[in-house]
């Protein structure tokens, strides 16, 4: 029974006993009501480093952090946000919005994760800019989330029909690799989606 799932996804669990053909987990910390929005800020920084590594990868550059461990953080960090919310501890009232804000933004950044893995060509100036939008984007739902400011998602709207509608159509449209123009496509459009929860939270 490989334990490596739960070492590298999970915080606050272990492996009690071992049998032949599996295991007995158990929890041996609990989520804590002070812990969900340091943890959730946790979240929005390891996404941002993760974007940023691989912008350094597209470039044809080492990425100065590991994007393995950060997407393993990223994965324990939203684990913990989920169980807070199932266990009914979360302090945010409208947790199936705050479920649904945290699943599109982890879905989000899965995309560029796995861009990262299976490609390791040098990507062009215009398929790299789209991942400064990706970036852009973070940090408009993060200070929206923060201050609960609606008014700062009315740039993504505008970011997003350019990026997607004008730019990333142009770019498909290009002979070569469309991997990293599909693969930024949909981590625009997956954290454009979440805007909508998110005004649900805040407003």
């Amino acid at each position: 029974m490989r334990e490596e799932p739960i070492k590298d996804y999970l915080i606050g669990f272990d492996v009690m006993k071992r049998e032949k053909g599996y295991c007995i987990v158990e929890s041996i910390t609990e989520p804590a009501p002070d812990q969900f929005e340091s943890i959730f800020r946790k979240l929005f920084q390891n996404i941002r480093m993760l974007f940023k590594a691989a912008k350094q990868q597209l470039e044809g550059n080492s990425p100065s952090d590991d994007l393995k461990a950060i997407e393993e953080r990223i994965q324990k960090y939203g684990h913990y946000c989920r169980r807070a919310i199932i266990k009914g501890i979360s302090p945010q009232k409208k947790s199936e919005l705050v479920w649904a804000f945290l699943t599109m933004l982890v879905y989000g950044q899965r995309e560029v994760y796995h861009l990262c893995r299976v490609y390791k060509g040098k990507a062009t100036t215009e398929q790299s800019e789209l991942l400064d939008v990706c970036i852009e984007i973070l940090d408009l739902l993060e200070n929206a989330y923060i201050k609960k400011d609606v008014s700062l998602l009315a740039t993504v709207y505008g970011l997003e029909h350019t990026s997607i509608y004008v730019k990333g159509y142009a770019l498909l449209d290009k002979k070569g690799d469309k991997r990293v123009v599909y693969h930024l496509m949909v981590t625009i459009r997956q954290l454009y989606t979440s805007i909508s929860p998110l005004m649900g939270m805040i407003s």
